[in-house]
Order: C-alpha cells, then structure tokens, then sequence
C-alpha cells in the first residue's frame, strides 16, 4: 500500500481535533507550551526594556562613544574636532571635562561627580543637580551652593583656589536614580577652570547617527589616531562591568525560565507515550493495512509538532497581551503587596520598560518546537516498534 507524505501530517491531526472536536489532551498540553513561551517572552521583553532604558541613560553622558586619554586634562583642539566630525556616522563632537567636587549648601555637603559639557544640554550660568545630591544638600532650583575643587583645600602653586558660587537651576534629565542621582552637570570651562586647568577637556563626546555601529566608528577612529595618546571607546567598554552582569542576568533568567518550556513539552512527551498504548489497537490495524512503522511514528511525532506550534502562537498572543497591559498589572501588584513610593524608592522605577524584539519571539518558538519535537521523538519510536500482531491481540 502506498502512503502519501502528507498522510503521517493529516492522521495526527486528526488525532488531535477528532470529527472537528479538541482533544482535551490537546488542550493541556497547548497550555502548557503557550504557558511557558509567554512567560519566557514576557521576561526577556521587560528585561531587555531595562537594558535600552540604561543604555540611554549612559550615552545621555558620555555619547555612544568618546575619545579619551589617560586623564590628564588637555586643551581642546577645534582641528581635531573637525576631524572628528568628518568621520562617517558622527553628527556630534563635544568636548567634556569630568572630576569629583564638593557641594555645599546651608552647612550640608555632598561629594558628587561633576560632568562639564559645552553646548545646550546645561545651563550657561548655572549648574543641574542629581536627585540624591539634591536631597543631601536640601536645595531646590533657584537657591545657590558652593562649588569646591580638591585642589581648593591644597592650593595650586602656592595660590588658594576660590570655590564657584552657582545657582542651581533644575535636576540632571533622568528617570533612574542611583548613579545618576549622584551627578551635577555645569558648562566644561567653568568646571575645568574651577579645577584649576583653565579651558581644558578630559574627552571628547561622539554623538553618532541612529543606526550607525558604534563599534565600527570607533574603529575607524583608532585606526586614524595610532600615534596619538587619545584613544576611542564604545559606550560597551566604557561601562564593560555592567554590559557583562546585564548580559549574565539575561541569559540566567533565559535558561531558568527556558525550564518551564521544557517541563510542559517532557509533559506532553509523557502524554503522548500513554497515548500510544492506549492507541496499540488501531497501530496494529494500520500496520495490518500495509502503513509502515515509519509513517506511524511519524503521525505520532506530526503531533508533537503540531502541539508545539499552537502553543507557541498562544503565548506569542498571550505574552503580547501581557506586556500591552504591563503597567495595569503592575499597579494591581502594587496595589495589593505595596506602595508605588517604596516601590519607586527603592528601585527607581514605577513603570515596567518593554522592548519588543520579533527576532526574539522568533528564536524563542523556534526553542519550543525543538523541545517539543525532542518531547514527541520517544511516543514516535515506541508506536514505530509496535509489533502488529501483539497490538491486535493484546489491545483495547
């Protein structure tokens, strides 16, 4: 008898959704898989949301790439920039000049990282302050504090430096808190010469184009500088300690969650080995019939796949839904174990930051297939090695 290639598809189909019913194996074991990729989904979405959210936040600082040295201050060279801004997929050069100031205000003091930057970003006669030096200092924008360089208390050259008196006029431009709250932002030449250097930079910003690759700008930039004591790096190798933790909590929360995928489709796997044994009678009278071992292996497997593929696209659906509502449900969660303060207190944050990635969801289905296929290879050998007359007259 000749099998057609498309029957192993249609009978474990059918096997499936009998007489256009659904088989409520077919159901659990659905659920089980779409479980498991929302989930994964849902975590990885929001995962990578905080990784764009903190990338942003750290080329809000320093550019998606800066030329430095070893931190020696060095006047700023306008041919230099020039040239900078000549290299292919840089829109932007700004100088910088970065040290740790003390901050006085009313008898409080902070010790908090200056950053000085030309252009409009911070105010030309004034200085932005982070949330936590803010709150240390006890000062809201309008009020003035006094600035001191290290070298206030040393001198320089046998001369006293005098601190910078500067009104404060508003709070450095982000949303998290931690690092960034421990920052202020003046104009470069008033932070360098308040540290005694005179118009000088310790860098230079490179602001690049949307799209461009960070890394091969930074390349060609090298590539030009050989000789010089100034050198490019990327955002990445600026801030390599916590690109490498991000990238490790990732993969953990990847191949924890992975396991839930994994224990639904061994699940499914387990479902459909009873199944087959349940089914040893009609295996023996298709096998009686002429169908090969093969092909009924395969129909079995065709099941899995099938199982697979509709519970990937319910989670696709259903993490889609998930991540469409995310700030309702974190508010009910909010809501019922705690208070949005705490919750912005200690975590500086009070919304859930998504980032939806197709190419993601398509290696993630592509995860669940393969597990289970691999889940539905043992139910397809064993009704392979069915023997027909054992299964005719042994079964239900």
């Amino acid at each position: 008898m000749t099998v057609r290639c498309w029957w192993p598809a249609y009978y474990g189909w059918k096997q499936l959704f009998p007489r256009g019913k659904v088989s409520r194996f077919a159901i659990a074991a659905a659920a089980g898989v779409a479980l498991g990729v929302a989930v994964l989904l849902v975590v990885l979405s929001v995962m990578d949301g905080f990784q764009m959210d903190m990338r942003q936040q750290l080329i809000r600082f320093h550019g998606e790439a800066a030329l430095v040295g070893d931190g020696t201050p060095f006047p700023v060279d306008g041919a230099l920039v020039r040239q900078l801004e000549e290299v292919e997929g840089v829109e932007e050069v700004v100088p910088f000049y970065e040290a740790f100031v003390l901050a006085e205000f009313g008898g409080r003091y902070a010790f908090p990282l200056a950053l000085g930057i030309d252009g409009d970003a911070v105010p030309a006669d004034g200085v932005l302050l982070g949330s936590a030096v803010a709150e240390q200092l006890e000062i809201i924008p309008g009020e003035e504090l006094l600035l001191f360089s290290p070298r206030t208390f040393i001198g320089s050259g046998g001369e006293t430096m005098l601190p910078l008196q500067v009104p404060a006029k508003g709070y450095v431009p982000t949303r998290r808190g931690a690092a960034d709250g421990q920052r202020i932002m003046l104009l470069r030449q008033a932070l360098s010469e308040l540290c005694g250097d005179g118009d000088s930079a310790k860098g230079y910003e490179l602001r690049l184009a949307d799209g461009v690759d960070c890394e091969r700008v930074v390349r060609d930039i090298n590539s030009q500088h050989r000789n010089s004591r100034l050198g490019a790096v990327s955002w990445m190798d600026m801030n390599g300690d916590l690109v490498a933790v991000l990238a490790m909590e990732r993969a953990a929360m990847f191949f924890s969650m992975a396991g839930i995928v994994a224990v639904a489709a061994f699940a499914m796997g387990s479902f459909l080995a009873a199944h087959v044994s349940r089914r040893a009678r009609d295996i023996g009278i298709l096998r009686a019939m002429g169908f090969s071992g093969c092909a009924i292996g395969a129909s079995f497997f065709m099941q899995s796949i099938f199982i697979g593929a509709i519970g990937s696209c319910c989670g696709v659906g259903v993490g889609a839904l998930v991540l469409r509502f995310r700030d309702a449900l974190l508010a009910i969660l909010v809501g019922a174990f705690g208070s949005g303060e705490r919750l912005l207190s200690y975590y500086a944050f009070n919304n859930l930051p998504m980032h939806w990635s197709w190419f993601e969801v398509a290696k993630i289905c592509s995860m669940a297939l393969a597990v289970a296929a691999a889940a539905g290879l043992i139910p397809a050998i064993r009704a392979m090695g069915t023997d027909p007359s054992i299964a005719l007259r042994h079964g239900e």
